[in-house]
């Protein structure tokens, strides 16, 4: 039984590749820190140039979703001008290329007594 689980998941998932496989599908062109796969074959090592520009766009020390949101829309559009191979799907676009923004500035919070809905900070 547990042979023919095995076989009936990898005939519908395929082999595991882990998330340096994920392209298209949980990961998307025009993330905020990484190259686009199909410009640099490597989605997945930070590109210390991008994770700088965004580090320095914060004059306070603080990143805000205001300061996510002018983030990604920068991504977006150096992405149009130097990927001609780009892809915004439903899912890979609308939604898991823009997790990639929300998160750090959602979950990577510092909450304290003075901050309770949380800071994002150098």
């Amino acid at each position: 039984m547990c042979e023919y689980l095995t076989y009936t998941y990898l005939f519908f998932v395929g082999n595991p590749q882990g998330l340096i496989g994920s392209h298209n599908f949980i990961e998307a062109d025009s993330s905020n820190t990484r190259d686009d796969l199909y410009v640099t074959g490597n989605s997945h090592t930070l590109n210390m140039d991008k994770f700088m520009a965004w580090y320095n766009m914060s004059t306070d020390g603080t990143f805000d979703m205001d300061l996510m949101a002018k983030r990604a829309k920068l991504r977006f559009y150096e992405t149009i001008q130097t990927n001609p191979n780009f892809y915004y799907g439903p899912v890979t676009g609308l939604l898991a290329r823009n997790a990639g923004f929300i998160f750090p500035g959602r979950l990577f919070r510092n909450h304290s007594h003075e901050n309770p809905e949380g800071v994002l900070s150098k």
